[in-house]
């Protein structure tokens, strides 16, 4: 009985002295494969064992690894959940980056000529409201930038994160996040965030997060 590394890294067997036999055959394992014979606590090539010597000089070359039909499908399954995840995680990442454009237009426009809020410039006849109103609008404008500057950041995070399949509850959150209504962006945002949570909670993408 004999124990071997495949070409992937895992290790398979105990198998029979035949059926390592038939994987050199079949290019699954060759002279450089590592092997552990049963009874021995080293690992050698199964170049330097005289036991397969006849077979290694008929093998056909390696074309892959050894590995089950279920590792196989598995990989498949997995480059098909990056496929269905880059759609909607780029369009998130477009979002975040309209977001902060968004935000700079607004920064720049605060200090262009009469771009002030408009309830900072109001008048109620009494000089001392008018400058409470115009100290209240600049607070809650910078509030809003930082927010706005937050969530994109979020957004941006999530979508990149989702594109890799990691972290599937943050994800989530920056799919959520795009649909709210803070910007002028919900426009787009809303289809976007439903398409990503859609995708997200299909079982044959979720399975795959890390």
């Amino acid at each position: 009985m004999y124990k071997i590394i495949g070409a992937d890294g895992r290790q398979y067997g105990p198998v029979p002295l035949d059926q390592v036999r038939q994987w050199i055959l079949q290019g699954r394992a060759n002279a450089q494969t590592q092997v552990q014979p049963e009874g021995s606590s080293e690992w050698r090539s199964l170049g330097s064992l005289p036991e397969f010597a006849d077979v290694l000089g008929s093998a056909v070359p390696p074309t892959a690894p050894v590995a089950t039909a279920g590792a196989a499908a598995a990989a498949g399954s997995r480059e098909a959940a990056l496929d269905a995840v880059r759609g909607p995680a780029i369009g998130l990442k477009i979002i975040a980056v309209l977001m902060l454009v968004y935000l700079v237009l607004d920064i720049v426009t605060a200090f262009l000529p009469g771009g002030d809020d408009r309830l900072a410039g109001m008048r109620f006849g009494d000089p001392a409201i008018e400058q409470i109103i115009a100290s209240v609008s600049g607070v809650v404008r910078v509030f809003l930038d930082i927010l706005v500057a937050g969530l994109a950041a979020v957004i941006l995070v999530g979508a990149s994160r989702m594109q890799s399949l990691r972290s599937h509850s943050f994800a989530i959150v920056a799919s959520v996040l795009a649909m709210l209504p803070c910007t002028v962006c919900c426009l787009f945002g809303l289809p976007v965030g439903i398409w990503a949570l859609v995708v997200l909670n299909r079982p044959e993408v979720k399975t795959h997060f890390s």
